[in-house]
């Protein structure tokens, strides 16, 4: 029996992907620093909440209030999700930041970036609940180049190595974002060798197309790359239920 895709239930994303992606596999995504880069994966993560899927995400950039305002700006709205405890978000970001904080149930606060043996052990824990209630779950890594900036390359490289056998045993897909930076090259190679898959966004202003780049898994379906990659998938912002833009992608 072949292995069963997962859906990302974005319907232009998941023709590109052939489908969806394994349990236990990471996807890279690789962007100029852009908006368009990090609303994907707030709408895989809608999706994900909309399904009732289990997930969670680390915040190294923004705190999980500010990135939740970002993703209401677009209907997107986690709630459910936290309630049902489904999602669980690691803020690396407010107190590095001196943000003021409310305890909720659904963020677990890290004192900082550098504290990676805390992060660790954190997303061992989740992963251990999830793994008890559910198949497979997903994980959004806000971005790899925050925590690079934090951390030396040795260290990053450690994390994101153990980050790695972690979402291999636990059946997790995990969605990893990596800005285009020429001084982070040297780890960007290093990052794209761990990876399962890889998709990027290219283009600039209006004109943005989502490439695949790389799906080892299909060889396991009997699916051949060039089937998948003939089309490129166009970045478009449509209009959804009233006047609420919604950020989708659309293959041609």
């Amino acid at each position: 029996m072949l292995p069963k895709l997962v859906p990302t239930n974005i319907p232009g994303l998941d023709s590109m992907l052939g489908g969806g992606l394994l349990p236990g596999t990471i996807l890279l995504l690789e962007s100029e620093q852009i908006p368009e880069a990090e609303l994907m994966f707030l709408q895989i993560a809608e999706e994900a909440a909309k399904h009732r899927e289990k997930f969670f995400f680390l915040t190294i950039e923004h705190s999980p209030e500010e990135v939740k305002q970002m993703a209401r700006k677009y209907g997107w709205n986690y709630g459910k999700a936290e309630q049902a405890k489904n999602l669980y978000w690691i803020d690396c970001y407010s107190k590095k930041a001196g943000k003021k904080t409310k305890k909720e149930p659904s963020i677990i606060r890290i004192g900082s970036p550098v504290a990676l043996a805390n992060i660790s052990s954190t997303i061992a824990k989740i992963e251990a609940t999830f793994y008890k209630t559910a198949d497979y779950h997903k994980a959004v890594f806000l971005s790899i180049n925050e925590l690079a900036k934090y951390n030396s390359r040795a260290s990053t490289m450690r994390f994101i190595t153990y980050l790695s056998d972690l979402v291999k045993r636990a059946g997790a897909i995990a969605f990893f974002l990596f800005y285009r930076e020429p001084e982070m090259e040297d780890l960007a190679d290093k990052v794209r060798k761990l990876a399962d898959a890889r998709i990027k966004i290219i283009g600039s202003g209006g004109h943005l197309f989502l490439e695949v780049v790389d799906l080892p898994f299909l060889s396991f379906l009997g699916r051949s790359f060039g089937e998948i990659t003939k089309n490129k998938g166009e970045l478009v912002f449509g209009k959804a239920e009233g006047s609420v833009p919604r950020y989708t992608f659309v293959v041609k």
